[in-house]
């Protein structure tokens, strides 16, 4: 495999003007490069599990012992010393209404220990023994709902507080199951932090590779996208994925244990709910057989509509964001039937899957990621108690999915290559003359025409055509045979190859005739005289050498071709072409008088 990928590459690096020393060269270098990245990797791997085998409890040093903790989550009562879950207060308060739940410290309680919890949608006070401790009462003002959402706490205990009775007095900003504290335990502040770490950091974690993943292929969208490579909407992927790990990552409370609760976060929790719709469906819709704009514009009109419906809602004081949140969820579950309805009624349009298909695997994938969207909907509508992670199944869902664009996205990206590699190769055999490595007259055609048009639009100043032919060929063949006369065209080649350099376009029309267009640019020498000079240098140390049988010579003319020249491109090339005859003549007079007595035809 790696062989193969190494002459895809391959093909792909080289060109028309590559010659086979240097392909060789090219291909050892990015041989021996792959190979030293696979040593490298396998270095690494060893080392990493040579680590991991090492690793004991004992070399493990930790700021702060979680084993210190002491839950205080259970036990608490109402006013009527009535068992009560904190993390379902609405079953015992309403909104607005103050309430308070009591639960007696424990008697030892140690130096810097403090009262550590998470508070969501609620505000109070912290009593002990009827002393306020703690205040927590924000001021809302609707920027992003009434409500802050959630923030943690630490509430310092001093020792003398041990046995005592601790209250809370708290008012729930709404009356379901989103006001509410969990989370909570009595120890040091940093070990209750460090151990919150330890439990949410790789799940914020995988969220970060999301919002990556997210960036990358927002990235790799616009290259994508210009060459061709890929059928799906990967712009509308990027955006969605970094939507989903920004949500779910502030799911996870990481950023709020870090940052602490800022209007930010709260408001930006609901409008990637209001706008994850669209990226969603924008993505899903390229992957269909004939996708189709109505499906866009239908979920469009839907999140444009939900988010001027929900904001003026909240901004009129009518309902804030949060109690907007079964309009928000009605636009995510009717995006989950649009997608329903878009892949069966794609299914029509589909014959036989392709050998190589990468849209199934990640349709199903997709359809995978909306279904654990949808469970984590359900689990926040329909969940007893506040769940403490809403954005769980929709982050593994998302995991999973993008485990599955990229394995379909590199056998795609292989199998374009491979595709690339062929039609790279027949180009070169359309365009290459097979004896001498030069472009062909289908090539001289092609290129001819591009200088055509760059002369009328005045890209460039003019054209030089020189038009160059082997003297003495037919007499090279009877006289040396057939298989010389072909090495004494690949001479004629390379010399003009060599004596024109980079300078111009060279073509072998055929036979013994060759073309060369030499560009000329506003004010500046064509450089036709040196290019000529070059050649009759090369010639004459071609055949100064001793294993020349016959020495080599190749008649040369030229004429310019411009705008305002009076003649079209190919009454210049005539022109050439008759001042190369001319050139032809004089050698052949020239070469009569040496060559009399011999036989020979000196004419072509």
């Amino acid at each position: 495999m790696l062989k193969r990928l190494n002459g895809i590459i391959m093909v792909i690096l080289s060109g028309n003007d590559w010659g086979k020393k240097e392909r060789s060269k090219k291909m050892k270098y990015l041989q021996r490069h792959i190979k030293s990245e696979w040593i490298i990797l396998g270095v690494f791997l060893v080392s990493l599990v040579f680590l991991a085998a090492h690793i004991s409890p004992g070399l493990t040093f930790l700021p702060f012992n979680a084993s210190d903790l002491t839950d205080f989550s259970q036990g608490w009562t109402d006013g009527e010393g009535q068992s009560v879950r904190i993390n379902r207060l609405d079953v015992v308060s309403n909104k607005g209404q103050e309430t308070h739940i009591s639960k007696t410290l424990t008697e030892h309680l140690q130096e810097g220990e403090a009262l550590n919890f998470r508070s969501k949608n609620i505000q109070f006070r912290v009593l002990v023994d009827g002393q306020v401790i703690y205040t927590f009462e924000p001021d809302m003002d609707y920027v992003a709902s009434n409500s802050y959402g959630s923030c943690f706490h630490s509430v310092a205990l001093p020792v003398s507080d041990g046995g005592k009775t601790l209250t809370i007095e708290y008012t729930p900003l709404y009356s379901d199951n989103s006001s509410l504290f969990d989370l909570m335990a009595i120890g040091n502040p940093g070990a209750y932090y460090q151990e919150f770490m330890h439990n949410h950091m790789p799940s914020f974690m995988v969220c970060v590779i999301i919002f990556l993943f997210g960036g990358i292929t927002l990235g790799l969208s616009f290259s994508a996208r210009r060459g061709g490579m890929y059928s799906a909407d990967l712009r509308s992927l990027g955006c969605f994925a970094m939507m989903i790990g920004c949500w779910s990552g502030m799911e996870t409370l990481v950023p709020q244990m870090l940052l602490g609760t800022t209007v930010i976060f709260h408001g930006l929790n609901y409008l990637l709910l209001i706008l994850m719709p669209y990226p969603a469906t924008k993505f899903i819709n390229s992957l269909l057989k004939k996708p189709d704009p109505v499906y866009d514009r239908i979920i469009s009109f839907a999140v444009v509509g939900d988010f001027i419906v929900t904001t003026f809602l909240n901004y009129s004081h009518i309902l804030d964001y949060h109690q907007c949140l079964p309009i928000i969820h009605s636009v995510i579950i009717g995006t989950v039937v649009l997608f329903t309805v878009m892949i069966l009624r794609d299914k029509k349009h589909r014959g036989k899957w392709k050998a190589i298909q990468v849209n199934r695997p990640i349709t199903v994938a997709f359809l995978v990621l909306a279904v654990s969207g949808y469970i984590d909907l359900m689990r926040y509508i329909f969940s007893g108690s506040g769940s403490t992670d809403a954005g769980l199944f929709i982050r593994l869902g998302l995991l999973f999915f993008i485990v599955v664009f990229y394995f379909q996205s590199l056998r795609y990206i292989i199998a374009s290559m491979r595709l690339a590699g062929e039609t790279e190769a027949i180009r070169h055999l359309a365009y290459t003359d097979a004896l001498t490595g030069m472009p062909n007259r289908t090539a001289f055609v092609k290129r001819e025409k591009e200088l055509e048009d760059a002369v009328a639009s005045g890209e460039i100043a003019g054209i030089r055509v020189c038009q160059l032919d082997i003297n003495d060929l037919k007499y090279v063949n009877d006289h040396f045979g057939h298989d010389y006369g072909d090495r004494y065209i690949m001479a004629a080649a390379q010399a003009i190859t060599q004596a024109f350099e980079s300078q111009a376009d060279c073509f072998r029309m055929g036979g013994d005739e060759f073309t060369v267009f030499l560009t000329l640019e506003q004010g500046e020498d064509d450089g036709y005289s040196q290019c000529i000079r070059n050649l009759d240098e090369v010639l004459e140390a071609r055949n100064r050498r001793e294993d020349v049988r016959i020495p080599l010579s190749i008649a040369r003319g030229s004429a310019v071709y411009t705008a305002d020249c009076g003649h079209s491109l190919e009454e210049v090339e005539q022109e050439a072409d008759h001042d190369m005859y001319s050139d032809k003549q004089s050698y052949f007079h020239a070469e009569y008088d040496r060559r009399r007595g011999h036989q020979g035809n000196f004419s072509e």
